[in-house]
């Protein structure tokens, strides 16, 4: 199973920088603003991704790439064996696979401050080029995805890292 590759390969890395390692934050999605002449790019992203630890609205910040948001999900959270509680829907793919598996360029995933959340959202889309979105939280290794409301995934991060 992909996630647990995915799961083993974050568990191999020497140190959890970029990880999301505390219960309760919140997990705010960026991605690309879907307005017509707009483009979004990676050097755009990594300086807004900049920003937002100089303003301190984010603790932790993943990139989605090869295995897209829950990839990035399992990646993020691995390491430190926590979990994540996430809802998606159509504004993160036109279909479950899509949300869920999608490598469109220009998206990472950060935690942030429960009580941040807001203001983190509104900061990245006052750029023009960016939204953000409040997806769900980390949690203590629980794993949940919901699709339009249905539960799709839910199992323990313990059970992707072998343990």
């Amino acid at each position: 199973m992909r996630l647990r590759a995915i799961a083993a390969e974050a568990r191999g890395a020497e140190t959890p920088k970029n990880g999301f390692t505390r219960p309760g934050e919140v997990i705010v999605l960026v991605q690309p603003a879907l307005r017509v002449g707009v483009e979004a790019t990676g050097d755009a992203l990594g300086q807004l991704l900049t920003q937002l630890r100089e303003k301190n609205f984010l603790k932790a910040q993943q990139r989605i790439g090869h295995g897209g948001i829950i990839g990035a999900l399992v990646h993020a959270c691995a390491q430190a064996g926590t979990g994540f509680d996430v809802s998606l829907g159509e504004n993160e793919g036109s279909s479950f696979a899509d949300a869920l598996w999608g490598e469109s360029p220009g998206r990472a995933l950060v935690a942030c401050w429960s009580s941040a959340h807001l203001a983190t959202s509104n900061f990245v889309d006052r750029t023009g080029q960016f939204t953000g979105e409040a997806i769900g939280r980390v949690t203590s290794g629980e794993l949940r995805v919901r699709w339009m409301g249905e539960t799709v995934v839910a199992t323990e991060m313990r059970v992707l890292r072998g343990g």
